[in-house]
């Protein structure tokens, strides 16, 4: 039996029997360009780079900050308000994940939710972000305290939120 050894996409007919003619009818039907293929792997690799990046890396990365000089600022959160905004930035980010991975759960337990807890999450957010937003004006007034109040503030938010998808999560299971 011979199998093929390389698709030729250029081809209009649909090929007819065999492995190798299934073959070619399978990139005959899906037409994968080079260009989708490779955004498709850059995609895919972006994603396990970002899944494996610590709330450090991506504070760095969003900063501009060598990666160093976040992680000293994150070992001594007390020592000035720089440290105490970047420390308060992690919680939020830990914090976030944290919410992610429990809708994703969520989501791969019940597919037929997806719809529906996205919309909810999305509309919450919108919410936490404008109250948390608020209350760190209100309290601040624009302050150099305001940021880490601020995501002091969300990082709160989305624990409670976290703990309550997941009390959600325990009562709806059989």
């Amino acid at each position: 039996m011979q199998f093929a050894t390389e698709w030729d996409l250029s081809s209009t007919a649909e090929p007819k029997g065999g492995i190798q003619s299934d073959l070619r009818a399978l990139a005959w039907r899906h037409r994968l360009s080079a260009y989708a293929f490779v955004s498709l792997v850059l995609l895919v690799a972006s994603g396990y780079a970002l899944a494996e990046q610590t709330p450090a890396d991506e504070i760095a990365a969003r900063s501009g900050l060598p990666a160093s000089e976040v992680n000293a600022l994150l070992a001594q959160c007390d020592s000035d308000q720089t440290s105490m905004n970047f420390c308060a930035w992690r919680d939020q980010l830990v914090a976030e994940r944290e919410l992610r991975q429990q809708v994703e759960r969520q989501e791969h337990e019940h597919p037929e939710r997806k719809k529906a807890l996205d919309a909810r999450i999305a509309k919450w957010k919108k919410a936490r972000d404008v109250s948390c937003e608020k209350a760190a004006r209100d309290e601040w007034d624009g302050g150099s305290m305001k940021p880490a109040a601020q995501a002091i503030c969300v990082t709160a938010a989305t624990k409670e939120m976290t703990r309550n998808l997941m009390a959600a999560a325990a009562r709806k299971s059989p």
